[in-house]
């Protein structure tokens, strides 16, 4: 028993170390103040998550424990905030990213017939799905920053970002997912080649990455599953303790974290306000 326990401590901290180390550059971010104001927003990101926590033994679940917020840069506005909803509303489509593209358009976010999201960015718990990222090259987000890797259902944009051929057989590359040895000559969609795919450099981000790769080793645990472990739990619940005593270096992003902690407490007083069914309500007809 004791071996054991010794050996999973000894994976997590040799996957932490391996995590922790990928995806950490200073090209990825324009400056010190956009590395803050991410911190913030994927912070907040991972939050709205904890303060609806789904466990194994809930017997209606509202979804996974995915979340995701949408920031304006141009209006300097947290826009909305949203949570996976699968099972409360009976709807596979009803991603956190998904959702809270749905909420920006019916309540007109980006002012009345505005439909595009070009400038916005989105800040997602979980590397999004290719129906996610579908729709997020279709709606012209400008970037999109994830708060843990999904090695399986992962680099959905990327593979949008890529050209291929239609006389060529593709083979499956689950260690390179977004790579294909095909020659390409058909051109990349062009809306997708805009979009800046990166991950957090939060901590967090490769304490989950870290987590997740040893709970596949030991247990052949699904990413949704992980994501209701203790382990999973405990990373989210320091990421909102932290957002909660954050105090920013630069006073630009003071209403960032202002407005942050602004849906905290929304999220809190009112912690089902936001688990909404959208394409019910929107198609009644």
């Amino acid at each position: 028993m004791m071996s054991q326990l010794n050996m999973r401590h000894g994976l997590v901290f040799f996957f932490f170390i391996v995590f922790s180390s990928l995806g950490i550059s200073e090209e990825m971010v324009e400056s010190p103040i956009q590395r803050e104001r991410d911190a913030i927003l994927m912070l907040l990101a991972y939050s709205t998550a904890y303060l609806n926590w789904v466990s194994p033994q809930d017997q209606n679940k509202r979804g996974y424990n995915i979340a995701a917020v949408l920031y304006d840069p141009q209006q300097e506005k947290i826009v909305g905030v949203q949570r996976n909803a699968v099972d409360l509303c009976g709807d596979k489509t009803q991603h956190a990213e998904v959702r809270l593209i749905q909420q920006c358009i019916n309540t007109d976010c980006r002012g009345k017939g505005n439909h595009s999201l070009k400038g916005t960015t989105i800040y997602t718990t979980l590397e999004p799905c290719m129906m996610c990222g579908g729709m997020m090259v279709f709606l012209e987000v400008s970037r999109v920053v994830f708060g843990q890797a999904d090695q399986k259902f992962g680099k959905n944009i990327e593979r949008l970002q890529q050209n291929f051929r239609t006389d060529c057989e593709y083979m499956a590359q689950p260690e390179e997912p977004s790579v294909n040895s095909c020659k390409v000559d058909i051109p990349a969609n062009y809306r997708a080649l805009k979009i800046l795919v990166e991950p957090s450099q939060l901590l967090k981000r490769a304490q989950l990455d870290g987590a997740f790769a040893i709970h596949q080793l030991l247990l052949g645990s699904a990413i949704t599953e992980f994501l209701m472990s203790v382990e999973a739990h405990e990373i989210f619940q320091k990421a909102h303790q932290q957002l909660k005593s954050y105090k920013p270096k630069y006073r630009e992003n003071m209403s960032i974290l202002m407005q942050a902690h602004q849906f905290l407490e929304k999220l809190t007083r009112a912690p089902g306000e936001i688990d909404r069914c959208f394409m019910k309500q929107s198609h009644n007809h």
